[in-house]
């Protein structure tokens, strides 16, 4: 289909196509997994904090007690310093704490106040042992009455404005007990438009709009397992800076809702790629992992086939074998007359070793050398004139004799391409002959035929007539077997195969050549298959074999005898079979009985030309079929065997 679509094509696409649709989807994606995960974290938060069974200012002052702790260190430590003034006011100023006291063995002797009083709603206090003897360091104590006790006091505004962890504190838990029962019903609508968007979002993934089908994006080519420990590495990235923020209430507060809204937006881009992927094919195909095992794959097959050739080498080299027992029977018993008679075993061992390894090398080099020759000569024997010799490492010797097989082979190939110069030149001889033959061979028939018609007065021209228009159709007989098995053994011949019934083509020959094999005093036996039996075959060429082999039948089988046909399936085979008793004793192979201008009879006195079972062999094998002769005593039997149809 063209990338180029028309205005109907276009309307017809279907919404996932809409880019416009697949970017309100991704951001609305993006803000329902946001707020569905701070639903379910609020779920969590409310549970553990036991926010349904702890009253709201409880709840309050549990989540400012880690700041209390710090600010009442700080002005404990700062007073009990003298630092007091500048410090206390870099401590509190710009945060939500009114004011703050310290009272010291029941005497309140330190007070500061900053704002309006009557936004006051909260009091924290703690309390904090001081000793300046142990160098200014606070630490808490609980007995408020001791001389070394500060008692520091905090009164937190009732609505905090400044942005500190107090104000943090009074959002959390005016938010835990807004949202504490309407908490559960946002996290299933926000999960049920999740699950909406996703599914459209997958759907969408990879069609762009205008074009038809899945289009990869520049992404796609990313590995999907680099693609996915980067994702896992930036979302780690992001926990870490939002738990690095946390240390940082301004930062915090600033920067958290835009860090985890990227999250979110990483996490949704990802599964739309690994769809993407999926509807691709690639994946599994398109990751670093599968290119490895496909590489140590390759490696192991390289190093299999690499070992199985070296093992191949050795192993035809049956000479190496021989040649190996002997020459470890022989370093045995050299190494057993060192050990015995050597003055130093050690150092002569060494050099055995040596002597050994280099003899060991010599004699696979050899090997291998005498396996390349074997080769060769095995192709000149088998007839692959092809062949070309490895001589890099051979020595003279070896090298001369690779050389002169291939001499060898070239002389034998040239012959090969003379022989078949000269059959090519002989099919065009008896072609042509025949061509120019018939023309005043066809005059001979027609006019001898005239005169047999016509009458005559003397009989003996007559019995001339008729013995010229005999022997002129025998000759025309002749031509015409001469033609056919010429072509058919160079396959030259137009070969159109179609389905054809064995059973019709059997019934068909014994019913024409009833009259034949009746005065030929032959008995036609026809035996039918049991099962309906097809082959692919010509139809014409077919029918010439067969006529070929009945023709052969009614001139050499035996007078009083039966001529037998059958046909059967064998093995997925169509096996069609002529049997009869030969008239003259077959002294001749069935190899010999199928060459051209072989006849059984010697004595030739017959009217066969010797043409008629190379004629029907060629055109068996032409169609794809085989054809076998057996002779057993004076019985001769043809077989014709072609692949069965459906």
């Amino acid at each position: 289909m063209s990338e180029n679509l028309n205005a109907a094509e276009k309307k017809r696409l279907p919404l996932s196509h809409s880019g416009i649709l697949k970017a309100l989807a991704f951001i609305l994606a993006v803000v329902m997994l946001f707020v569905l995960a701070a639903s379910a974290l609020g779920a969590v938060f409310m549970i553990g904090y036991e926010v349904y069974s702890t009253p709201k200012e409880e709840f309050l002052e549990e989540l400012n007690w880690g700041e209390v702790f710090s600010d009442t260190q700080n002005i404990a430590w700062y007073v009990g310093c003298g630092e007091y003034q500048e410090a206390v006011d870099t401590v509190m100023t710009g945060s939500n704490i009114i004011a703050a006291d310290i009272v010291c063995a029941g005497v309140q002797n330190w007070t500061w106040s900053h704002g309006d009083m009557a936004q006051a709603g909260h009091v924290y206090e703690y309390a904090w042992n001081y000793s300046v003897a142990e160098g200014g360091l606070a630490i808490p104590g609980y007995n408020s009455r001791a001389e070394n006790t500060m008692l520091v006091r905090l009164l937190i505004a009732e609505k905090p404005e400044a942005l500190d962890m107090y104000w943090l504190a009074y959002w959390i838990s005016e938010l835990a007990y807004g949202m504490m029962y309407a908490v559960y019903p946002v996290a299933l609508l926000s999960l049920v438009f999740e699950i909406l968007c996703l599914v459209f979002l997958m759907r969408a993934a990879g069609r762009r709009p205008q074009k038809p089908g899945i289009t990869p994006s520049w992404a796609s080519a990313i590995p999907s397992d680099l693609l996915t420990a980067a994702l896992v590495g930036l979302e780690i990235l992001l926990i870490a800076l939002l738990v690095h923020l946390s240390y940082e209430e301004e930062f915090l507060l600033v920067f958290a809702l835009p860090v985890a809204a990227a999250m979110a937006a990483l996490l949704v881009a990802w599964l739309m790629s690994l769809a993407l992927r999926i509807k691709l094919g690639t994946l599994w195909r398109n990751t670093l992992v599968f290119r490895l095992l496909k590489l140590c794959w390759r490696a192991v097959k390289a190093i299999w086939r690499g070992v199985k050739k070296l093992f191949g080498y050795f192993m035809n080299l049956r000479f190496f074998w021989q040649a190996g027992l002997v020459f470890g029977g022989i370093a045995i018993l050299e190494l057993f007359f060192i050990l015995i008679t050597g003055y130093t075993p050690d150092a002569e061992v060494l050099l055995w070793i040596l002597e050994m390894i280099v003899l060991l090398a010599g004699l696979i080099y050899f090997c291998l050398m005498l396996r390349e020759l074997r080769r060769c000569g095995k192709a000149v024997a088998e007839g692959d004139m092809s062949f070309e010799p490895d001589t890099r490492f051979m020595p003279r010797a070896f090298r001369e004799h690779a050389e002169d097989l291939k001499g060898i082979s070239q002389i034998v190939n040239k012959a090969v391409e003379q022989r078949m110069v000269s059959e090519r030149m002989k099919t065009e001889l008896i072609t042509n002959v025949s061509h120019d033959l018939k023309t005043p061979l066809t005059s001979l028939i027609n006019y001898s035929d005239f005169i047999c018609r016509e009458s005559c007065d003397n009989p003996n021209h007559r019995e001339y007539a008729d013995v010229l228009h005999r022997q002129s159709e025998k000759m025309k007989r002749l031509i015409d077997d001469l033609v056919e098995a010429s072509k058919a053994s160079s396959g030259n011949l137009d070969i159109n195969l179609a389905p054809c019934a064995v059973d019709v083509l059997l019934a068909q020959a014994a019913a024409e050549y009833e009259q034949r094999l009746s005065e030929a005093g032959l008995t036609p036996v026809f035996a039918a298959p049991k099962q309906f039996v097809k082959i692919m075959a010509d139809g014409r060429r077919l029918w010439r074999v067969v006529d070929n082999l009945m023709n052969n039948i009614c001139k050499y089988a035996l007078c009083g005898t039966r001529v037998y046909l059958s046909a059967e399936s064998k093995g997925g085979e169509a096996v069609i079979s002529f049997k009869n008793t030969s008239r003259e004793q077959l002294n001749l192979s069935p190899e010999e009985l199928m060459e051209r201008f072989v006849r059984g009879d010697s004595s030739r006195g017959g009217e066969g030309s010797g043409l008629g079972l190379s004629i029907a062999r060629s055109l068996t094998e032409l169609q794809g079929g085989k054809m076998e002769i057996i002779c057993d005593g004076d019985l001769f039997k043809v077989q014709l065997k072609f692949p069965c149809i459906e």
